[in-house]
């Protein structure tokens, strides 16, 4: 009677114990190879995020240098308008075209 108790009670505790080490020891395997694999990898993690950070930068300076390009553009063109607008004050003044219809007639007579 001792051992069909000692079967019926104890032998299935003693699988559940053993399956429950077994697990443990397969998650701790995993873990230590995990561990490894990842001090392996950081290297390469860690240089991918420096060259993605650079990249990073260069894009915003390219975008800070088309904008300053853009202004000084913008800057060349209001520049621009303002000359044509004085150049076109110049040739509207009365002086001025008095002393070109006077090249004109003179330029007549020779």
């Amino acid at each position: 009677m001792g051992w069909v108790i000692l079967l019926l009670f104890v032998l299935p505790v003693l699988f559940i114990v053993i399956v429950i080490a077994a697990i443990s020891i397969a998650g701790a395997n995993t873990y230590r190879t995990a561990k490894r694999a990842w001090s392996e990898l950081k290297p390469y993690v860690t240089a991918i995020q420096e060259n993605v950070t650079r990249a990073q930068q260069r894009g915003n300076e390219f975008s800070a240098r088309g904008q300053a390009l853009s202004d000084t553009f913008k800057e060349i063109q209001g520049r621009l308008a303002f000359v044509g607008g004085e150049v076109r004050e110049t040739q509207d003044n009365p002086m001025i075209r008095m002393a070109d219809f006077a090249g004109r007639m003179g330029s007549r007579k020779s």
